[in-house]
């Protein structure tokens, strides 16, 4: 009955209207009503089971196989689509070598590529926390600069999307007093603008603690070319004091 015509029930019964029984529906199947993960997982199974691939990437000096499938790869980036499917070389060859890339950073940008979430693609590939024992490992800084290099890889290939979960990622967890100098000049390489200018931000908010630490640095240390580095640094953020 519409809701209009509530008031009306009695009368609706004299009228001969009959009423329905509900049925239960809790143990009704519920189900999604896409194929996305579903297809999602089947790629990410072809792709670790080398299943349909069609090119294999010679990934760093570690000369490490990571292989993928053409077709799939050109349907997430348009830098892939242009490698192959607009007549390049790389279209025709079934292996790619790859240099100056760390093999871990690109096998992560696969797996996104493929639809894999940002945290489960590099939880595969990081080493477990719990495997920093002595004060020489920090996994603070591992970590840092597996998304540096992860970073740098997404400028070369052009995938902006996965630059930006990473600046995120580095903005969120990783700056400190002591590496948003180096972090914001690894930014700037890598045209990772949004981290860029919260480095500039956050160096500007809090420059006399970060110089101070700096010059205590400088003043313990015995190596010239550390001291020379953060010499520059100190520098670098008095005189952007000064404009």
């Amino acid at each position: 009955v519409k809701e209009f015509l509530m008031p009306y029930e009695e009368l609706l019964f004299l009228a001969g209207a009959r009423e329905l029984n509900e049925i239960d529906k809790s143990n009704v199947k519920k189900v999604k009503d896409d194929q996305k993960d579903v297809l999602i997982e089947a790629l990410l199974n072809k792709l670790r089971s080398d299943s349909g691939n069609d090119v294999t990437f010679i990934v760093g000096k570690e000369k490490k196989r990571i292989g993928a499938n053409k077709y799939i790869l050109s349907a997430a980036s348009t830098h892939f689509e242009g490698m192959f499917c607009r007549g390049f070389s790389e279209a025709e060859k079934n292996e790619i070598e790859i240099n100056d890339i760390q093999p871990d950073a690109f096998q992560v940008l696969i797996q996104w590529l493929y639809g894999q979430s940002f945290e489960d693609a590099i939880n595969s590939v990081l080493r477990n926390e719990e495997a920093f024992t002595t004060e020489q490992e920090c996994y603070e800084t591992y970590y840092l600069n597996f998304l540096v290099h992860l970073l740098t890889v997404t400028d070369i290939y052009n995938i902006e999307q996965l630059k930006n979960i990473i600046e995120n990622a580095i903005i969120s967890s990783c700056i400190n007093i002591h590496n948003v100098c180096e972090i914001l000049e690894w930014s700037k390489n890598c045209e990772a603008s949004q981290l860029s200018n919260y480095c500039i931000n956050f160096i500007r908010s809090n420059k006399e603690i970060i110089v101070e630490q700096r010059l205590e640095y400088c003043a313990i240390t015995t190596n010239e070319k550390e001291i020379i580095e953060e010499s520059e640094m100190i520098d670098l953020m008095l005189f952007d004091e000064g404009q």
